[in-house]
């Protein structure tokens, strides 16, 4: 699932690319080798269905600047499926 989850991270474009060219090695090897694990893929293998990816993939887009306008209450109710499958 989560080879899945940095597949979709990356093909869908929502990296930082900023943040990974300054603070990260190996990005390059992640991107080429995570390119096998697509959501349709792993469902079989994890059991999760490849469709409920794209109703997350709305909530994880590039980050925008943290204010007091509730942004991170906007992630945390993305996230809170997520939190409570765990």
């Amino acid at each position: 699932m989560l080879n899945a989850m940095i597949n979709t991270i990356i093909t869908e474009g929502l990296t930082d690319e900023q943040y990974i060219a300054g603070y990260t090695e190996g990005f390059d090897d992640l991107k080429a080798r995570i390119g096998e694990f697509t959501p349709e893929k792993m469902e079989p293998i994890c059991g999760i269905a490849a469709k409920p990816y794209a109703k997350w993939r709305g909530c994880m887009r590039a980050p925008a600047p943290r204010s007091s306008s509730g942004a991170w209450a906007s992630a945390s109710m993305c996230m809170a499926p997520t939190m409570r499958a765990a």
